[in-house]
């Protein structure tokens, strides 16, 4: 599979400061993975010096060329307040603060050509009021961080800001016991964006082109070799500490981690046990900072063991139609697959190959009339853009047989054709006679 190459541009210069003499090496290293520039600088008691060392990193730039800030803790604090001013700002293009001790009052707000970003733990923060019409006097209060607007906890501030209650200060950094992964890589994605936005540039490598080569090389190439690009340059570190590929198919819990187990995961489920007759259509595809979202029909005839999808069944030659989530998170600087997580109704699957008929309630449930469990239908609603005249299975969606004819199977002959034969249970397995 031929890599992406990053476009020719200047590393962005990235400025990261905290509080110790040395920060978290790893969260430094993704940052150089992601092709900055980065320079870490601590926090200092003499302000004069802090600010000589800051403005230190603009020094060197060129005429169109800017910088941002990704601070911590009482360093976020005081950037929050002295990026504030107009005068300071100039060539900042993003100020990232995590879990800062102080933040500017609601009404406050930056310039609009620097992105702004802040992330809160489960804190206290002193809330700096500047001088308004009613009171001649700045003030501070002093807030407990709670839950911001929907599940994205997004804070009714001037400046956008999110909050991380269930974790504490520090989430965000590898060498601290309160470091918390999923609340990290939620703000990660979120810093990356505003980076890119503050930059004025995308990635430098196209993620979409390098995800669809990806799954080009997983279901349609011969070539097994093919399917991840090679391990990193050991010359560069870092590439090396970058943390391994894996991938999880989360309703059956089959997956690997590991640049070679995955490789051979892949290669056995989707080269060497794969139906010639499974064939694949893009229903959605959402791209972002770090990652490539696709919402995938997928339709098969179960000819064969699939340990994937169906860990232990032998094949019911039955047909199957689901629609798959797929969730790659991928690094933007070089391409590289980070994590790949995937999603189905893993009842729709078993009720379409016999393993489940939502007509048998087990003993105990005397109210309960239907397992709530559906077959196919499901994948007609999503194609048909509702459930109306679908539940039941009463209509077929529209397009539902317009998928995309590239099969995945070695056979295309083989996968062309339409399987007449009568469904006979397999030895050991009892199959519904109701239709999925």
């Amino acid at each position: 599979m031929a890599q992406a190459s990053p476009t020719s541009v200047q590393p962005a210069q990235l400025c990261i400061t905290a509080e110790d003499e040395l920060f978290d090496e790893e969260f430094l290293q993704t940052w150089r993975r992601e092709g900055f520039q980065v320079t870490y600088i601590p926090f200092q008691s003499d302000r004069k010096s802090y600010i000589a060392a800051l403005d230190a990193v603009k020094h060197d730039l060129r005429v169109s060329e800017l910088y941002a800030i990704i601070s911590f803790g009482d360093a976020a604090s005081f950037c929050l307040t002295h990026y504030l001013k107009l005068p300071n700002t100039n060539k900042l293009c993003a100020l990232i603060a995590y879990y800062p001790t102080a933040i500017p009052g609601p009404a406050s707000q930056y310039p609009a050509s620097m992105q702004v970003l802040v992330h809160l733990a489960n804190q206290t923060v002193n809330v700096h009021h500047p001088p308004s019409k009613t009171s001649h006097k700045a003030t501070v209060v002093r807030k407990q961080v709670g839950p911001g607007v929907g599940i994205g906890d997004r804070l009714a501030l001037g400046y956008p800001a999110f909050s991380y209650v269930g974790a504490l200060p520090g989430f965000a950094e590898h060498d601290l016991e309160e470091y918390s992964r999923i609340p990290a890589q939620v703000a990660w994605s979120r810093t990356l964006g505003a980076l890119q936005r503050g930059f004025r540039r995308v990635a430098a490598v196209d993620l979409e082109r390098v995800w669809d080569e990806m799954q080009e090389a997983r279901y349609f190439s011969p070539n097994a070799t093919a399917l991840l690009p090679p391990p990193p340059d050991s010359e560069n570190e870092a590439h090396t500490t970058a943390p391994p590929p894996a991938a999880l198919y989360t309703p059956t819990l089959q997956g690997a981690t590991g640049h070679t187990p995955l490789q051979d995961f892949w290669a056995a489920n989707f080269h060497t046990h794969r139906p010639a007759s499974m064939r694949l259509q893009l229903l959605s595809r959402t791209v972002g900072a770090d990652r490539v979202i696709d919402e995938v029909l997928l339709t098969f005839l179960h000819s064969q063991p699939m340990d994937w999808i169906l860990p232990g069944v032998p094949p019911t030659h039955r047909e199957v139609k689901i629609v798959v989530v797929s969730i790659a998170r991928l690094c933007s600087g070089d391409g590289r697959l980070y994590s790949e997580h995937v999603y189905w109704d893993q009842a729709s699957v078993l009720v379409q190959v016999g393993l489940l008929d939502p007509s048998v309630v087990p003993a105990g449930w005397p109210r309960v009339e239907r397992v709530p469990a559906v077959g196919g239908e499901a994948a007609a609603a999503v194609l048909a853009g509702g459930v109306e005249g679908v539940e039941g299975g009463s209509r077929e969606g529209e397009g539902y047989d317009s998928y995309s004819d590239r099969e995945s199977g070695e056979d295309a002959e083989a996968a062309s054709k339409e399987t007449t034969e009568e469904q006979i249970p397999m030895e050991g397995l009892t199959l519904s006679s109701g239709k999925g």
